[in-house]
């Protein structure tokens, strides 16, 4: 008998899994389904296989345990297909696996900046912008050749400049460079005006100081021009400044200020040191001239003695000039001047004197007057007669207006 014989055929149908890519965002992204293309046309890929299993793909993250590559296989196999047309003797299923992919996102930050005159505080960088949760964030002074987790900071003058750099999984690695500046803090040392009488001792030398930082100190030292006579001197300072011969440290140099301000640096600050003056005043000393008294006898009166208050130690009054002299009956100043005062080496002290005259006073009174005889005529009412008494009252006069004279010139 005859016949017609169909023999089946061979077909290879590819099957190409669905993909996705998204950029991360937090949320889970799926992607599913697959194509089917059989290199005959003949082969319905609609119907002519059954598929077991399911062609989706999820993912969250860029990196999810040890999956690193950020992309999540479908797990398309060839067991999953099955060819159910007789008509094909050998169906070859070749796979290629969909999958969901989550690139890297994007972030922005920004490095913390800080200038700033010195307070004696620390002052930090950082990171600034949205950090997402989980991210490591670290730190480089070096320009990025060592880092750290430690977040630069600065305290004293200067500037430090450093990196950032925030890493997730989740995101492309993200860099930001910032500064720390601290500047110089304006300070002024003021010396406070100081005084003494001559002879006396110093006081202490204090100065004032403006713009410190609260428990802070300057390193300095106060003295003031020398000299011991009556004027005015110089009070400045020393202080340590800085000589590049050795090696940046600090040695003190001495230095002598005619009065004005300076401007130096020490340390975190800029000080302006202010100048101030010492005077030496006259010291007090008082001369009196001596005072005297004798009965008139037609010769002057004068006295050229004095007395004086307490002197400087090592000082000598060497002379005073007293002028003054009475020869009437009545009085008349004894008036000292030029005194002349000297140290133990013979120089000239006096101008280191307020020196004050008081003036002595030079009295004479009346001679004693002999009491009239009595006349030989004697006057019926009175022994003496009338002349006699006229005598006695002309004698006591003179001698009250002596004594009043005296009284009004010695105030």
């Amino acid at each position: 008998d005859g016949y017609q014989e169909i023999t089946p055929i061979d077909v290879t149908v590819t099957i190409t899994g669905h993909f996705h890519s998204d950029v991360y965002d937090g949320q889970p992204h799926t992607v599913t389904g697959y194509d089917a293309e059989a290199d005959n046309a003949l082969y319905d890929v609609t119907k002519d296989f059954t598929f077991t299993g399911e062609a989706t793909a999820t993912r969250t993250n860029v990196i999810e345990g040890t999956d690193t590559d950020g992309k999540t296989d479908m797990g398309l196999s060839q067991d999953q297909f099955t060819n159910t047309n007789p008509n094909f003797r050998t169906v070859t299923f070749v796979i290629t696996d969909g999958y969901q992919e989550i690139t890297p996102a994007t972030m922005t930050i920004g490095a913390v900046d800080y200038e700033d005159i010195y307070d004696g505080q620390s002052h930090e960088g950082g990171v600034t912008g949205d950090v997402p949760e989980g991210s490591v964030i670290v730190y480089s002074t070096d320009g990025g050749q060592t880092w750290s987790t430690e977040v630069p900071s600065i305290t004293d003058v200067g500037t430090e400049d450093y990196i950032v750099m925030v890493t997730n999984s989740n995101y492309f690695d993200a860099t930001a460079e910032g500064t720390l500046t601290v500047l110089l803090r304006p300070a002024t040392v003021i010396a406070d005006n100081k005084a003494k009488v001559y002879a006396e001792q110093d006081p202490e030398l204090t100065a004032t100081e403006e713009g410190l930082v609260e428990g802070e100190s300057l390193d300095y030292t106060i003295y003031r021009e020398r000299g011991e006579n009556v004027g005015s001197y110089n009070i400045t300072f020393t202080h340590p400044t800085p000589d590049s011969s050795v090696g940046g440290f600090f040695k003190v140099i001495m230095k002598v200020f005619q009065p004005h301000s300076e401007t130096v640096v020490m340390g975190n600050y800029e000080v302006q040191f202010v100048d101030g003056e010492f005077d030496i005043t006259p010291r007090p000393l008082t001369i009196t001239a001596a005072s005297d008294e004798k009965v008139y006898d037609g010769t002057p009166l004068t006295n050229s003695n004095y007395t004086y208050t307490e002197l400087a130690e090592g000082d000598t009054l060497v002379s005073v000039t007293v002028t003054g002299s009475q020869t009437e009956v009545g009085s008349s100043p004894n008036i000292p001047s030029d005194a002349k005062i000297t140290n133990a080496a013979g120089e000239d002290m006096t101008g280191n004197y307020d020196i004050t005259y008081v003036k002595g006073a030079l009295v004479v009174t009346p001679a004693p007057v002999d009491p009239p005889k009595p006349p030989k005529t004697g006057d019926d009412n009175h022994p003496w007669g009338w002349a006699g008494l006229a005598g006695l009252a002309m004698a006591g006069l003179a001698v009250l207006f002596a004594t009043r004279k005296r009284e009004e010139e010695s105030r």
